[in-house]
């Protein structure tokens, strides 16, 4: 059976909106599927 990527929800308040892009980046490139707000 294939491994299924690891699913991560980013969930913060968007007056960090550098900290939040960071981290959105930072998982996407690990591999990971990344769930978050839709627009800023």
């Amino acid at each position: 059976m294939p491994t299924r990527p690891t699913i991560v929800c980013l969930c913060c308040s968007v007056r960090f909106l550098d900290a939040f892009d960071a981290a959105s980046l930072a998982e996407t490139l690990a591999g990971r599927i990344v769930l978050s707000v839709g627009s800023y």
